[in-house]
């Protein structure tokens, strides 16, 4: 009877242990050491399906992680291939930001650490880079999965995890500008009403992905948000970082519809 209970203790120990490990919360942001070059990544044999210069996992559980870089390279004919150039172990802490970067020249590496609060407050990522469970956002890849791969040049527009809100990127839009706006249109009642005022509003603005987010949240339904994001993509000022919005959706298809449209611009 005393074993039981012991056995029964150390089972819950272990089950709280590892819940409050899954709770907390780390961020990891991989780029090269050339920012010119764009690469995809998995972490833990889950890719992460973006392309950019650099790219941004967040929600993920702290500790030792598996990493995987792939450098996008082009053929004569436009088609991008991915090719493996480092895989190792990397580990992330609790409310950090952990910085990833990669010499391919020399195979050397360095890692730079940054509070996640802080981070965020610098550079807010509408929902980019999160461990999304949804369909198809997600594949698991061997080892030699980089040697069969052709993937589309159509993806080269992403740029996926540079900060949406970059300290270069500025607009007309200011604060005072969208507490105003924000007010507005919370006193309208359907989002057709709301759309109207905002179309009106901005048509004259020059705004950032980060805002364009940020306004797409004053939208009921997930329809609304997509033409917003649509209308809004000719005043935006950083469209590089325009593919980030498409993890605002709940559904696959709103984020193939913007991921379209803007491969069409």
């Amino acid at each position: 009877m005393r074993s039981m209970k012991k056995l029964f203790f150390l089972l819950v120990i272990i089950i709280f242990v590892s819940f409050t490990k899954s709770m907390a919360q780390s961020m990891l942001k991989v780029r090269l050491k050339d920012n010119t070059q764009q690469i995809s990544v998995a972490v833990d044999n889950r890719f992460f399906n973006k392309r950019g210069t650099s790219i941004t996992v967040g929600d993920l559980p702290y500790g030792s992680h598996n990493l995987k870089i792939y450098s996008v390279v082009y053929n004569r004919r436009g088609k991008g291939r991915e090719e493996l150039v480092y895989e190792g172990n990397v580990k992330t802490y609790n409310g950090m930001i952990s910085t990833f970067i990669f010499d391919t020249e020399t195979g050397s590496n360095s890692m730079q650490e940054m509070e996640m609060s802080a981070y965020k407050a610098e550079h807010p990522i509408p929902g980019a880079g999160q461990y999304d469970t949804r369909s198809n956002n997600y594949d698991t890849r061997n080892n030699n999965d980089q040697n069969n791969q052709d993937n589309s040049v159509a993806d080269n527009s992403v740029n996926s995890s540079l900060p949406v809100a970059s300290p270069m990127a500025t607009g007309t839009l200011t604060d005072d500008k969208t507490t105003t706006l924000k007010k507005k249109v919370a006193e309208k009642t359907t989002d057709t009403q709301k759309m109207g005022l905002l179309k009106d509003e901005l048509k004259k603005e020059q705004i950032t992905t980060a805002q364009v987010a940020d306004i797409m949240d004053w939208l009921a339904f997930e329809a609304s948000k997509v033409d917003f994001a649509k209308w809004a993509y000719d005043i935006t000022v950083d469209k590089e970082y325009y593919t980030d919005l498409e993890n605002k959706f709940t559904y696959k298809n709103s984020q193939d519809d913007l991921d379209k449209f803007i491969k069409s611009k």
